[in-house]
């Protein structure tokens, strides 16, 4: 939404399919059928939708300045990291 807007920082955050799925099931209380079946709707949902209204694919890495693997992070941790981050990538 933001792509050529100076000062934005666009960050990507990613996870291995299982670990989607288990954090899935954890906050939603789903079984792993149903948490699977979430995942994959919102990933095939997102990605449409932004094919559709801002004509970018999602999974280029080329469209963020920094991606953030949320499984190897705590959202602390993630969070953290964006934060420190965002000034030398705005000055970019």
């Amino acid at each position: 939404i933001l792509k050529d807007w100076p000062m934005v920082v666009h960050v990507g955050l990613v996870a291995e399919l299982n670990a989607r799925i288990a954090h899935i099931m954890s906050r939603e209380k789903l079984d792993l059928l149903h948490a699977s079946e979430y995942v994959t709707e919102h990933d095939v949902a997102r990605t449409k939708y932004f094919k559709k209204y801002f004509r970018v694919d999602i999974d280029d890495p080329l469209n963020y300045h920094l991606t953030v693997n949320t499984a190897r992070f705590s959202i602390e941790e993630a969070s953290a990291i964006i934060a420190k981050a965002t000034p030398m990538l705005r000055s970019q």
